[in-house]
């Protein structure tokens, strides 16, 4: 076996220097050129949190499916949740659509997908990275696509972290929202009856100038505006009711235990008279509606038994829970009584719709006895009065409703927005370089030591 001389290869590689700095600058001119030749790849970046209120949303959940419960349950939950939205072919294709006059028309909403980069870090943050390369700018002039990539890489993240909001606002089914739709078709209805009821009084007195309501007459309006009131108020109230039962039993049902249900724990025999005994106090308080105001002893009165009533039935229902649902743990046991406490609330108020229509229909019979001129003027005076009645009580629960509304919305807060990079992620110009500095002094040691090179 032949022995390598060590000093007279490395003499031969001093001689032969240029031939290693030749190969070194040659990669590396190669390397620029296609640091400059090929596309430039800008990534944009944002940063989503969930707040303490999903988390606690979904560990209860968990809690009730018999899951392990972490103090990141609800993140994880959430970027499960989330990520796949973001992944999804409807948000992508909105932003192809959204961004088409300025990107390549061959471009498909699957090449949006595959630049996306989705991870949950440590501390429970959601990061959102999308890659863009300089290559889908339909005008990609050297002069201006690294700026230009830059900015629209940072500018279509945010994009799509304003349509994942879009999309969980659009497709929440939270109480406040429902609420909210609800009132809003209210208000629009009590507007046009409001403005139609103006126009026929209008007419009337037009017609009528010398007409003067009966003193006797006028009280009916009063009565008839109070108990349309209070039914405005019990609708909105039994439809808030309504939807917290829906989303109550929701969760219930999702890790329910077998032989256990709310409506068992509603029909025991003292929950059930309590619950009955509630439902005709409403009706009392109804009918008391008729002749006083809601600040006459005898309503409160009638408001005191309601409350003690109540203070009752949640005392008894605890009793009933701790004989019948003594397995369950503390949340779901929490749970159950929320869901038997709310349906006696919808039979309660449905209890006091009904009396009010009762009462509402009898000041009708009595206002009818009126001659037919004066009764058709006080109907008219009535129909407007009580229209703004409801439409001013329906303005001032709308904006309950949008406050309580926006509570119930922040699933997720944008913790940093996507800002234009300074350097592209790709090609990394350093790594690049320095591989082609290294290829170069390989391929120059090997051209300067081979035999054939030796004289």
């Amino acid at each position: 076996m032949e022995e390598i001389n060590f000093s007279e290869l490395i003499g031969q590689l001093k001689s032969r220097w240029r031939t290693i700095l030749y190969s070194v600058l040659v990669t590396i001119v190669i390397a620029v050129i296609i640091i400059l030749v090929m596309p430039q790849t800008y990534e944009g970046e944002s940063v989503l949190l969930f707040p303490e209120q999903q988390q606690d949303r979904l560990s209860q959940l968990a809690q009730l499916s018999n899951l392990p419960i972490t103090g990141d349950f609800g993140v994880l939950a959430g970027k499960n949740v989330y990520s796949e939205v973001l992944k999804s072919r409807t948000i992508s294709q909105n932003i192809l659509d959204e961004y088409r006059p300025i990107l390549k028309g061959k471009l498909k909403c699957k090449d949006l997908q595959d630049q996306l980069k989705i991870e949950l870090t440590k501390d429970g943050a959601l990061v959102f990275q999308f890659d863009l390369p300089s290559s889908w700018l339909k005008d990609s002039s050297w002069g201006s696509r690294q700026e230009r990539t830059s900015n629209l890489a940072a500018e279509m993240t945010n994009a799509y972290i304003k349509q994942l909001s879009i999309y969980d606002r659009s497709t929440s089914m939270s109480v406040g929202r429902k609420n909210r739709v609800f009132i809003e078709g209210q208000i629009r209805r009590t507007k046009a009856e409001l403005a139609a009821a103006e126009k026929k009084l209008e007419s009337f007195q037009e017609d009528h100038t010398d007409l003067l309501p009966p003193e006797q007459g006028a009280v009916y309006p009063q009565q008839l505006r109070g108990l349309i009131t209070a039914m405005a108020d019990a609708k909105i109230e039994l439809e808030s009711s309504e939807s917290e039962l829906s989303k109550a039993r929701s969760t219930w049902h999702t890790g329910a235990p077998a032989g256990i249900s709310p409506e068992a724990l509603v029909q025991s025999p003292i929950v059930s008279s309590l619950q009955s005994a509630l439902s005709n106090l409403e009706v009392s308080r109804a009918t008391l509606l008729e002749e006083f105001t809601e600040a006459h002893p005898q309503v409160v009165s009638v408001d005191q038994q309601i409350q003690k009533t109540r203070a009752k039935l949640q005392t008894e229902m605890a009793k009933v829970l701790k004989g019948q649902a003594s397995s369950l743990n503390p949340a779901q046991q929490e749970l159950l009584k929320q869901i038997a406490m709310l349906e006696i609330k919808c039979r309660g108020l449905t209890a006091r719709l009904s009396g009010l229509a009762e009462a509402r229909g009898r000041v009708e019979n009595l206002a009818s006895s009126i001659p037919s001129k004066e009764r058709a003027y006080i109907r008219l005076v009535r129909e407007v009065k009580s229209c703004e009645t409801v439409y001013t009580t329906l303005l001032a629960e709308h904006a309950k409703a949008r406050v309580a509304e926006s509570r119930d919305m922040d699933k997720f807060v944008v913790l940093d927005k996507a800002v234009p990079q300074e350097k592209p992620v790709k090609p990394n110009k350093a790594v690049t370089l320095a591989g082609a500095f290294l290829l170069g002094m390989m391929i120059g040691v090997y051209l300067a030591g081979r035999p054939s090179a030796v004289k």
